[in-house]
This record gives structure tokens, C-alpha cells and sequence, in this order.
């Protein structure tokens, strides 16, 4: 065990973590010992209005009543207190506690009895040109002899150096620093682009390819690659050059784990080169979309044929639909080179600084050789596809095959489909939203299909479906037949062909058992509720609501949550409630979208998928609007009509069978029903 300075003190939200407690329990336990023979300690002082207290008598506590789940608590109370006077969250204490953790594995001595001199002198003798520790040292004064020995608890808590290191860069959210927390990537974010970086090295002549992390003051991303290669790799990895606070901490991090790196980042150019870079990165964190396409740009000058890139940005400046020339230009420009073969827009929640943030990434390779008319990217939307492992290694086997070139006509994709780039320089939506390349049909052709349809129709037999075999026809197979992609409810909404009309806010005090106008919320879309079964009072809901709003017939009803779920109004006239919405297409201008198939789309939709502008609908081919309309009106009339006629033989099996078997009714022939009932 070791042996704790009197200096150390200690939050009571950093008691909780050390105990592995909530933090209510241990205001609870200050509570209840206060009159026992073993009291919570007393705080020692009172910083920015939080309580501090003596971390090595909260230690002594927690070991003596066996309070919390952390039997080590002792060994581990160094990482979760802090120096008086030095707290973690200061940056100059953050980047001087790294340099001497970093000084620790370089030089191997314990720092902890070394005077302010003394230690200087340790620092120069290992980084004489500054490049990395020195100056964050000299920064602390005399606090630094006090910091030193807090360094030695460290890691003698983390068993090493090493993990002292890592742990405090983990420390980076909790602590507030701001510089590294506000643009650091979540773990499946990091673990996504490493095993791209590494997937596509694989694929390159050399074994040991030198990797670029790009990210301004960034290092996740190269720490990452050297944790998958194993710390007795030599690895090559360069950091961005530089003289701010966030580039010096990301070559400590890289000296920490021993991780070779060239001079200068120009020593790359005879070498061949994955560039790895999530922008903004630390020492540029807010950078703007233009700024982030700039620097991507800067990348792409860089490469030669035997470069790869692995980049990760707001979907705002990689993907997503905008009118600004500062994006445009510049995202264009990139898109020329024919150097991006992949373009993927990634879910929410991969910065936990800024959760409702989505971002995209780009994979780039060697530039086309074929005619820029036929160039081509591969595209996907995994906005509602939360990173699992299966996902990852999915997109990333799609990735690679995308990049190779030559398996992509014998690889099956999953998430990647097919683009010319011409197509994404024109369009004006997002660029993974655009139609795909028409691919050679499958089991979706007219010979499978015709069949079907007839058997179907046959099978049903009802005039009233104003459907036949000779209003089918095989489509025709030219490029100016070709079907519509899909667009998002988001892009349709841009373009006027859908209204979407919020719902309702209604009291469930208001609501009915029957009568008035019929209430629509998630319950009854997702069929917790029936249809009906809720109604409010006209005359009460317009006197309470006077901004209130009605349906009208042909309304797509739909809600995100708890799933996703629509439903057509065919009647209009329904309360819609609140946090279900209204979609009204455009009669005038429905941009080839019908309703019956935007519903019926929202309903094929994943179950956690919550963006709703985002979710992908069918259009219909040119000419085909009308007619298909005009079928699908028919069949939902019909589907209507059945199921009236099976609610009634419903009610008449459940009359029946309740007025026999309660002595009510008797057959007069049990053998004969015809006979009838008395």
C-alpha cells in the first residue's frame, strides 16, 4: 500500500467515484456517522464553493467502517484527489502532471524527493530542445517539487507510468479541460477510424506504414493505432507540428508509449503514408466548416498515389446538404480529385462534449484512372446505426473493398452503395442521400413479379381493386426510365412537397372514452391504443386550444418515439397529439412522393431511429405518380373494407358463442346451423 501526503484532499463527487458509490450515498454516510464513534471526516477547506477533504483521512474512513465497493480504495484515492493548491483542472497543472509522468517513463527515477532544480535539470537532459516537456515544468515554480511527488502516487496507483498517464487523459471530461474534452471522440469513434487506418495498410506494399494523425494537437487517433499494433510494434506515427499546449501534450502522449516519430512531419513523403485526422481537433476547436474543408484540402495535396486518408468531421462540412459557396467550393474542389471513394454520415453521440452532433467521414485513396465523367464513390447514411462492433467491422470490410477497387463486383455490401461523383457535384441535398447507380435487378424484376401480382389478384377476386394483369407491363430499362432515388422527409420538406404540422399538446384530462374528434397519439400508431378508443370534446378542445389543429383526409400521422410509426388518416378530422406530427404532402407538387408510401416507409424504419427528417422515402417513377396513387387508394379502401367485415365476424363469433354458452340462445340443430337460432 502506499503511503499517502498530507497534501492530497479530495471532493465529496470524487469520494463517490473512488467508492464506486452514487454521489447521494455518501452525503447519506456523512449524515448517519456523525454521532457514531467513527464520523465522516471534516473538510479541511472550501474552494469555488465545493468542500475539500484530507484524502488520506477519507482513505483511513473508507478502509476502517468498509464503507463503498472499492476494497482498494486506499491504492486508488491518489488518482481522484489532488494537490492543494494544484487541482487537475488548472491547464498548467494538467500539462505539467503529463510532462512529469512523461519524464517518469523516459528517465526511469522517481521524482518524488527531487528539489525544483533538481528536476530542471532531469527535464533538460532528456528534452534539451524543448520539444515536449521542459517549459510546462519550468511554468509550475515551486509547486513543482510538491506536483512531483503527487506523480509518483500516480502512478503508483496505476502501476505505471504509463497508465498514470492515460488515466489522467481520461480525467480529461470530468476535470473540464476544455481544450481536450470539447473535440475528444468516443471510443467506437476511435476504434471506427483505426481500423479503417489499419485495414487499409493491410492493402499496402509495406508492413509498416507511417501514420499522419492530421488532428490539430490531436493524438487519440495514433494512440489508438498503437494500442491495435501492441506496444512492441515500432510504430511509426507523426503528429502535427507546432508549439501549442495541445501539440506538445500529443507528442508526450506518443513519447509515453514509446511510439517512433519522425523530426518532422515532411519526412513523409517518400514513405507511404495513412493519414488519420478528426477535425476540429484540440488546438483549433473551433474551427469552422470552411476552415475544416481548408485544412482537408491541405491533406489531399499531400497524397500521392500510395497515400491513404481516413477523415473525421461535422456532417455538416463533409456531408450534409448547404447553399454556402464557402462549403460548396471548397467540398467540391476535394470531390474533383477524384481521391474520395467513401462517404459515410455516422450517428450522434460520438463527442460526448456535444452529444446531439453528427459527424461524417471520408475515406480517400489513389485518384481515379478512369474518365472523370464514370468516377464513382461509395455512400452511406448510419444515422440511425449506433456503432456495435458487428457494424463496425461491416463498414469497415464495405471500406476496404471500396478502396481496392477490384472486389468491389464480387464483394456484398452492406452498408455502401454506389455514387458517380458528377451526380454529388451537382446535387443540392446531402451527398448520402443522392440516388444510386442503377444496379442489374435481382428477384425485383418484371418476370418475378408478374406472376405474383396476378396470383394475388386472382386469389382476391374483387372488381372494386380497379386492378388488372393488362395494366401491368414491364418497365422500360433506359437510363431516362430510370427510377427516382430516395429523398429524405427533410429534403422534401426544403422542397415544398411535404408539410410537416406539429401535434397537439393536449391534457389527458381532456380526453373521452367516445364521441367528438378521434385522438391520434403514439399509442395508437404503434397499436397500444386502438384507433377510436380516445376522442376529445370539438367544442372543448377549440375553446381550449384556439391554435389547435385538425387533420385532413390523406394525413400521414407519425411519431419517432418509442419506435417509429405512421398511419393514414383517410378520413381527416383527428386530434393529433403531441409528440405525434402531421406530414401533408403536396397535392399541387408532391414531387413524386404518395403517401401510402411514405407511411409505409416510416414503418420499415429501424427501430432506433429517431432523426425523422432524416428517414429515407420512396419516390415514384416519372409518369407512374398518378396510376400508382390511384392503385394504392384502391387497395387501401379494400383493406379498409376487410377489415370492417372482420371486426363484424368478430362481433358476431363473440355474440354467438357468449349467447350459447350463457344459456341465452340455443340452436335448433346443432348438426345444421342453417336451421337458425331461437
Amino acid at each position: 500500500m502506499i503511503e499517502l501526503a498530507a497534501t492530497l484532499s479530495i471532493s465529496l463527487s470524487d469520494i463517490a467515484l473512488l467508492a464506486n458509490v452514487q454521489r447521494p450515498v455518501v452525503s447519506m454516510w456523512r449524515t448517519r456517522s456523525a454521532h457514531t464513534s467513527m464520523p465522516f471526516p471534516a473538510p479541511t477547506a472550501v474552494e469555488r464553493g465545493q468542500e475539500r477533504f484530507d484524502a488520506r483521512q477519507i482513505a483511513d474512513w473508507l478502509e476502517a467502517t468498509g464503507r463503498g465497493n472499492n476494497s482498494q480504495a486506499r491504492d486508488d484515492v491518489a488518482a481522484f484527489a489532488s494537490v492543494d493548491g494544484a487541482r487537475i483542472d488548472d491547464p498548467a497543472v494538467f500539462n505539467a502532471l503529463t510532462a512529469l509522468l512523461c519524464l517518469k517513463v523516459v528517465s526511469g527515477t522517481e521524482l518524488g524527493g527531487m528539489s525544483q532544480v533538481q528536476l530542471l535539470d532531469l527535464a533538460d537532459d532528456y528534452d534539451p530542445d524543448d520539444a515536449y516537456l521542459y517549459s510546462e515544468l519550468d511554468a509550475l515554480g515551486d509547486r513543482l517539487p510538491n506536483l512531483a511527488r503527487y506523480a509518483d502516487l500516480l502512478a503508483s496507483a496505476a502501476y505505471s507510468p504509463r497508465d498514470a498517464f492515460e488515466k489522467l487523459m481520461g480525467e480529461r471530461f470530468r476535470a473540464g479541460i476544455r481544450e481536450q474534452s470539447t473535440a475528444a471522440l468516443s471510443q467506437p469513434a476511435r476504434e471506427l477510424v483505426a481500423k479503417i487506418a489499419h485495414a487499409l495498410a493491410s492493402g499496402l506494399p509495406s508492413d509498416r506504414p507511417t501514420y499522419l494523425d492530421s488532428t490539430p494537437g490531436g493524438s487519440d487517433l495514433a494512440i489508438e493505432l498503437v494500442r491495435r499494433y501492441g506496444d512492441d510494434s515500432d510504430l511509426t506515427v507523426v503528429t502535427t507540428p507546432g508549439d501549442s499546449p495541445a501539440a506538445r501534450l500529443a507528442r508526450r502522449r506518443l513519447r509515453v508509449h514509446d511510439a517512433h516519430q519522425p523530426t518532422q512531419a515532411s519526412t513523409t513523403h517518400d514513405r507511404q503514408v495513412i493519414h488519420v485526422t478528426h477535425l476540429p481537433g484540440p488546438a483549433a476547436p473551433q474551427m469552422s466548416d470552411a476552415q475544416i474543408l481548408t485544412a482537408v484540402d491541405d491533406i489531399v495535396l499531400q497524397m500521392d498515389d500510395s497515400h491513404r486518408a481516413v477523415i473525421v468531421a461535422p456532417a455538416s462540412a463533409l456531408t450534409d446538404s448547404t447553399r454556402s459557396s464557402e462549403i460548396d467550393g471548397p467540398r467540391d474542389d476535394v470531390l474533383r480529385t477524384g481521391r474520395v471513394r467513401v462517404i459515410v454520415r455516422l450517428p450522434k453521440g460520438l463527442i460526448p462534449s456535444k452529444s446531439r452532433q453528427a459527424l461524417a467521414l471520408w475515406v480517400l485513396g489513389p485518384a481515379h484512372k478512369e474518365d472523370p465523367a464514370e468516377r464513382r464513390a461509395m455512400i452511406a447514411d448510419l444515422i440511425n446505426e449506433p456503432l456495435r462492433p458487428d457494424v463496425i467491422d461491416d463498414l469497415v470490410t464495405d471500406i476496404v473493398a471500396c478502396v481496392a477497387g477490384e472486389s468491389i463486383r464480387t464483394h456484398s455490401f452492406r452498408f455502401t452503395r454506389p455514387v458517380l461523383t458528377r451526380a454529388l457535384l451537382t446535387t443540392k441535398q446531402s451527398l448520402v442521400a443522392h440516388r444510386v447507380i442503377r444496379q442489374p435487378a435481382t428477384t425485383q424484376n418484371a418476370a418475378d413479379l408478374l406472376p405474383r401480382i396476378n396470383s394475388a389478384l386472382a386469389a382476391l377476386d374483387s372488381p372494386s381493386l380497379e386492378l388488372g394483369a393488362r395494366d401491368l407491363t414491364p418497365a422500360t430499362t433506359s437510363p431516362e426510365a430510370d427510377p427516382p432515388g430516395p429523398t429524405t422527409i427533410d429534403s422534401a420538406i426544403r422542397a415544398g412537397h411535404i408539410k410537416m404540422i406539429p401535434g397537439n399538446r393536449i391534457d389527458p384530462a381532456e380526453f373521452t372514452a367516445g364521441g367528438g374528434a378521434g385522438v391520434i397519439g403514439p399509442d395508437e400508431l404503434i397499436g397500444a391504443t386502438p384507433l377510436g378508443s380516445r376522442a376529445v370534446d370539438r367544442l372543448d378542445f377549440t375553446g381550449n386550444h384556439p391554435s389547435g389543429r385538425f387533420s385532413e383526409p390523406g394525413d400521414i400521422v407519425f411519431c419517432a418515439s418509442p419506435r417509429p410509426a405512421a398511419t393514414i388518416d383517410a378520413d381527416g378530422g383527428s386530434v393529433v397529439a403531441f409528440p405525434a406530427r402531421i406530414l401533408r404532402v403536396n397535392r399541387e407538387e408532391p414531387g413524386d412522393l404518395i403517401a401510402e408510401i411514405v407511411a409505409a416507409d416510416i414503418n420499415s424504419a429501424p427501430a432506433g431511429a429517431r432523426e425523422w427528417r432524416l428517414w429515407q422515402v420512396r419516390r415514384t417513377p416519372r409518369g407512374q405518380h398518378k396510376p400508382l396513387a390511384a392503385r394504392l387508394e384502391a387497395l387501401r379502401r379494400e383493406r379498409s373494407a376487410t377489415l370492417a367485415r372482420l371486426a363484424r365476424l368478430d362481433e358476431l363469433t363473440e355474440l354467438l358463442t357468449d349467447g350459447v354458452t350463457s344459456g341465452a340462445l340455443a340452436l335448433t340443430d346443432a348438426d345444421d346451423p342453417a336451421k337458425g337460432i331461437r
